[in-house]
């Protein structure tokens, strides 16, 4: 059998990184993830409490993004954009800018 035999599933990752897919399960996470980032704007609160609610926000939004990029490390892939956006967002929050990383996370899901 040849190479066009055989057929390539499609993760449900992969599929939304298509333009276009966003289907009902990454929109309801993106709303969520946007609520929790809302509360942590507005809501006059410790910077620790306010870290953790930001962080909160890029798990919602971006888990299946750290899955996508831990499948890219172990087909050594390392350059790929979902390595590179997970490791902007965790650099961010290091450096002090937790607010940056959150939204870069919430933009490229949304595929901005």
């Amino acid at each position: 059998m040849g190479k066009h035999s055989e057929k390539q599933t499609e993760t449900p990752a992969a599929s939304s990184r298509n333009p276009g897919s966003l289907n009902s399960i990454i929109v309801i996470r993106l709303i969520v993830a946007s609520l929790i980032f809302a509360v942590s704007l507005i809501i006059n609160m410790p910077s620790f409490l306010r870290i953790l609610l930001l962080a909160l926000s890029v798990a919602v939004s971006g888990y299946d993004v750290v899955l996508s990029a831990v499948d890219c490390v172990e087909s050594r892939d390392y350059f790929a954009t979902p390595i590179v956006i997970v490791f902007v967002a965790v650099i961010s929050f290091f450096i002090g800018f937790g607010l940056e990383g959150a939204a870069l996370m919430m933009f490229y899901q949304i595929g901005l």
